[in-house]
């Protein structure tokens, strides 16, 4: 029984005797195998005096291992060559899946959870930002009233999943995050807003590998946003930047056997959209067709993992970027209850295309020795579409509105909502 790395083919023999003679052929006789990662063959020398044992590590290609697996597999195996509790755990796993699901505990994060995070802040920032621009107006009965000065609060929560696709270069997640946002905005004429807002999110990932290995990430962000109405048409924007910080853990567990590594890299995101619509009435009914471009750079530094011993991952620094056009429309609808107090409700609905829905490629290397290996990540898309309702109420001097949206694509699906409270200064 072999309980370790065979790194190089080994020979052994089992039994010596000159003349001697089997009860049958060798090819009859079958080793037990004790180890998915490890082939045994029983044969005869060449003198046919020896009986052996030959064994050898199987391939990648042999293990019918995926693209990341098989390439973290083979750079996996001078690390393990130090680190015997942990080669003992790998190589004792007897099937296929037994293996992949021990042997995923030692690989870096593949998945798009960093990046689908990000985007979900951007959603959040840029939904908010529709409802931030229907200000409180000086004069709740003139529709061609200026807005006045205002300051909102935001209580946000995000959701979300993702099933693993058959490549193991989109591997599955779930998350869920909650956030705050504070922002102070004021008009510049009757058709010209501008304003400023600070977004506070926290997002927890389950990453699925085991037990309690997962991804937080706290986010920092500073967007400014503007608008312009030119009768029914009009144009607006937001644009900013956030820093990122990341705490992952790593936890390796296989039977009794646990082994837990951590990082604590930082990083940022910046980008902003532009989006351009007309509004067309009918009644009390108002219909807004819109299309909308966006941007996102989103950075992770590199860093090297603590605490998990020789298969401590140092991981290089990595980018990405999105770039998305949408076309969607918005429905409202407002009931009057009394003088200068309304109901609002609102209806949406939209497709995105993601023009950098690229690979992503990562560069890890196992920290205690072999060589850097590099793994893909595939985001999840391009198309995307999305729905969502609102209701609030707004009178003279504060609005408060609740909104929901959901978001699909591909094996992913998320949910965001969102409470916003506005007062007039």
């Amino acid at each position: 029984m072999f309980t370790g790395i065979i790194q190089n083919p080994q020979t052994i023999n089992l039994i010596s005797s000159n003349g001697l003679t089997l009860g049958a052929a060798p090819t009859a006789l079958v080793a037990q195998n004790t180890s998915y990662m490890n082939a045994y063959t029983v044969q005869l020398d060449p003198t046919g005096n020896n009986l052996q044992i030959a064994a050898r590590r199987r391939s990648a290609a042999e293990m019918g291992l995926g693209t990341n697996m098989s390439v973290a597999y083979e750079a996996s195996i001078p690390a393990l060559t130090l680190d015997q509790a942990t080669a003992a755990a790998i190589s004792t796993q007897t099937t296929k899946a037994q293996f992949v699901s021990a042997f995923r505990q030692l690989m870096p994060d593949t998945s798009d959870a960093w990046r689908q995070a990000a985007l979900t802040n951007q959603n959040l920032a840029l939904g908010a930002i529709r409802r931030r621009f229907q200000g409180i107006p000086k004069d709740p009965g003139d529709e061609d009233s200026s807005d006045l000065s205002s300051m909102w609060m935001q209580a946000l929560g995000t959701a979300g999943s993702a099933s693993a696709s058959a490549s193991d270069t989109q591997p599955g997640y779930s998350y869920w995050g909650v956030g705050a946002a504070i922002g102070i905005d004021t008009p510049i004429g009757k058709h010209t807003k501008i304003g400023a807002n600070i977004t506070e999110m926290y997002t927890s990932v389950d990453l699925g590998a085991s037990p309690n290995s997962f991804l937080l990430i706290y986010s920092s962000q500073l967007n400014f946003y503007a608008r312009q109405d030119i009768g029914r048409f009009y144009i607006q924007g937001i644009g900013g930047g956030g820093i990122n910080n990341y705490s992952q853990r790593r936890e390796i567990t296989i039977g009794s056997y646990k082994r837990i590594a951590t990082g604590k890299p930082n990083g940022y995101q910046a980008g902003g959209t532009v989006e351009g619509g007309v509004r067309l009435e009918g009644g009390n009914i108002a219909i807004v067709p819109y299309v909308r471009a966006g941007y996102m750079k989103l950075h992770e530094d590199g860093y090297t993992e603590k605490a998990g011993g020789p298969v401590d991952l140092v991981e290089s620094a990595k980018d990405t970027t999105s770039f998305r056009s949408t076309v969607g429309f918005d429905m409202s609808k407002n009931w009057a209850l009394y003088y200068d107090s309304n109901l609002e409700t609102d209806l949406r609905a939209s497709y995105t295309h993601d023009f950098k829905d690229n690979p992503i490629l990562m560069t890890s290397r196992f920290a205690s020795a072999g060589l850097p290996f590099n793994t893909i990540s595939m985001p999840h898309g391009p198309n995307i579409y999305s729905f969502g309702f609102g209701v609030g109420h707004k009178d003279s001097f504060s609005s408060i509105t609740i909104d929901y949206d959901a978001e699909m694509a591909g094996h992913f699906l998320g949910h965001t909502a969102a409470v916003t409270l506005r007062f007039r200064l």
